[in-house]
């Protein structure tokens, strides 16, 4: 193979490696846009698939693996190949983990959607983060006891992704494939939920008048009752953001960061005013933690306001303007325009949304139906 040859399939692998996600993201809001009367069917067919085919990847695993990394090994050894100390790998490695337990608000996102939300919201949510946090243990302790030894993931990487590359270790060829498989069939339905909390958030913000132009925005589509403009947003959005790796990769991870910066403020927030300005003043819910309310959300916000300084610590070495986070200067110039736009415009005609008691039927929204 000569030089052009090889050139060429790089190219055509690059391509191979972009089309995929933007098909998944154009198909997750194709689906949204025009078939929301099947969402709620869909989103518990994928609650049964994503649990059953976790539950069934964690059993091969440990079955079939060939050679399985002792116990010591898995609670006990630490492999450092970063050129960073130990501690400070301690608390990079807190990044993943955030950007796992992100989204799990979207019950409450969906909550004018949901009946008796006020129950059934902070149930979903509590729900959510201990599944997640069982069953995410658990195929962890999986991949890590199929992973033979840790060092070849390390030294001798044969798959871009580690996962994939315990599969093929671990497993004949079909099953490795056949689990790759469902982790993209897994990661649809993931975005296909974030498209449906995203244009919901999108069409509550344009409904009270926050973005320009929100008239245009503040539309449904009236056959199948979804924001469709809003979905096209998102859409937009999220292929631009999937073509910005194209130009830079940095940029790209720098975005992903904001992303998770901006959920761990949006949790913060409401907590730390729960539990200073308007702890006296706070109508509580059907559900609450009581007397336990106070320390609980102390020790929350800590946290949260812990990890979003750690989301802008470097995270490769050695340190180049290449590989730096250079979420901390995106942050600052988000932050600039956001409040520079708030201060002359959207403060002005902002109007916030509509509160309700816990005794009243939730009014019907006033909204704009176009027919397409």
């Amino acid at each position: 193979m000569n030089r052009t040859d090889a050139i060429v399939r790089s190219k055509l692998r690059k391509k191979n490696y972009f089309e995929c996600p933007r098909a998944i993201v154009t198909y997750d809001k194709g689906f949204e846009a025009f078939y929301f009367i099947y969402t709620g069917w869909l989103n518990n067919a994928a609650a049964f698939i994503q649990m059953s085919s976790t539950i069934v990847i964690i059993i091969t695993l440990l079955v079939a693996a060939k050679i399985r990394t002792s116990s010591y090994t898995v609670f006990f050894s630490t492999i450092n190949q970063t050129g960073f100390s130990f501690s400070y790998v301690c608390l990079i490695g807190i990044l993943p983990i955030v950007f796992s337990f992100s989204g799990f608000d979207a019950a409450g996102q969906l909550s004018e959607e949901t009946r008796h939300a006020s129950r059934k919201a902070p149930l979903a949510i509590i729900g959510t983060c201990a599944s997640a946090a069982i069953i995410g243990f658990i195929y962890l302790l999986a991949l890590m006891y199929a992973a033979g030894n840790p060092l070849d993931l390390v030294k001798k990487p044969s798959n871009p992704s580690a996962t994939v590359q315990i599969f093929q270790i671990s497993t004949p060829s079909s099953a490795a494939l056949s689990f790759t498989i469902l982790l993209i069939i897994c990661l649809y339905f993931a975005g296909m939920s974030a498209t449906t909390v995203s244009s919901r958030i999108c069409y509550a913000m344009a409904r009270d008048n926050l973005f320009p132009y929100s008239k245009y925005l503040f539309i449904v589509y009236q056959r199948t009752h979804t924001p469709l403009p809003c979905v096209l947003l998102v859409c937009v959005i999220n292929i631009l953001l999937l073509l910005l790796q194209l130009v830079s990769t940095t940029a790209f991870a720098a975005i992903i960061s904001i992303s998770n910066i901006g959920f761990q403020f949006s949790y913060m927030l409401p907590i730390l005013f729960r539990i200073t300005s308007s702890r006296k003043t706070f109508v509580k819910g059907h559900f609450n933690l009581g007397r336990f309310s106070f320390i609980i959300g102390l020790l929350s916000a800590m946290w949260l306001f812990i990890t979003c300084i750690i989301l802008v610590f470097p995270y490769n070495y050695p340190i180049t303007a290449e590989n730096f986070n250079w979420t901390i200067v995106v942050c600052s110039v988000v932050g600039l325009f956001a409040g520079l736009y708030w201060i002359f415009s959207a403060g002005k005609q902002f109007r916030g949304p509509h509160r309700m008691s816990f005794v009243e039927a939730p009014p019907l929204p006033t909204i704009s139906v176009t027919v397409f």
